[in-house]
């Protein structure tokens, strides 16, 4: 789930953060959610946006906020079905920061996304830190943190090769890109976090393959891939004409 995920988030910034009339991939688009339509038996886009409800506040999640940057669909089926999972079920850290990131995608204006921000920035690792930034930069209030004061905890976890991970002192790919991701809004006004930024930039490049892919935890891997494609787009880099990729 979280592979194809990764691919379609990609692909979306990719067609929605570059010209496509190179590459194109929207034929890629629609082939990712023509398959998860066909797997949760919907008849249309529409019908695999109601029928994620089933699957609110296990992992639909993401696929629910890749098909609000996809289009306008309503997703009020899926967010009241979210709303009744988490009053059922006490979620942590970056779990609970991912759904507060799906309301805030649905455009939903609920509660448990202060109570989120509020609770769990910081408190699951990097990944807790890293969610809680894209919280705060969409209008989350948190009394103990601020964007920046996020991100820096975020640069403070770097690593001597210049990328991120969830343990040890060597980088990883999908940490990184991760990372990458949430740091561009903080990029602008912030030296430390643009030199953090430019030094994981550089593990990113430094980390690919001669097959032109990426690796995690010693395997090449198509979500490695992905991940990096969505930190670049984020960063306002095309993967296509960048000589570092």
């Amino acid at each position: 789930m979280k592979r194809v995920f990764s691919l379609l988030l990609a692909v979306l910034l990719f067609s929605f953060s570059f010209s496509a009339s190179a590459f194109d991939v929207r034929d890629d688009i629609d082939g990712i959610v023509a398959y998860k339509t066909e797997e949760y038996g919907a008849k249309s886009v529409q019908g695999l946006a109601d029928a994620l409800a089933a699957d609110a506040g296990t992992g639909a999640e993401w696929y629910v906020i890749s098909l609000c940057a996809l289009g306008e669909y309503d997703m009020s089926a899926y967010a009241q079905a979210l709303a009744d999972f988490l009053s059922e079920n006490k979620l942590m850290g970056a779990e609970a920061e991912r759904c507060a990131l799906t309301f805030i995608a649905c455009g939903v204006k609920s509660a448990y996304i202060d109570y989120a921000a509020e609770n769990f920035i910081g408190k699951q690792g990097i990944m807790s830190y890293i969610w809680g930034l894209h919280l705060l930069n969409n209008g989350a209030k948190s009394s103990a943190y601020t964007a920046e004061s996020t991100a820096l905890a975020i640069i403070e976890r770097q690593c001597a090769d210049g990328g991120f991970s969830l343990t040890g002192d060597a980088g990883d790919v999908d940490v990184t890109s991760m990372a990458l991701c949430a740091l561009p809004p903080l990029i602008e006004n912030n030296d430390e976090i643009a030199n953090s930024a430019q030094k994981a930039l550089s593990f990113i490049s430094a980390s690919q393959l001669e097959s032109g892919g990426f690796k995690s935890r010693g395997v090449e891997n198509s979500e490695s891939a992905a991940q990096v494609i969505t930190a670049l787009c984020a960063l306002g880099i095309d993967p296509r004409t960048d000589s570092r990729f």
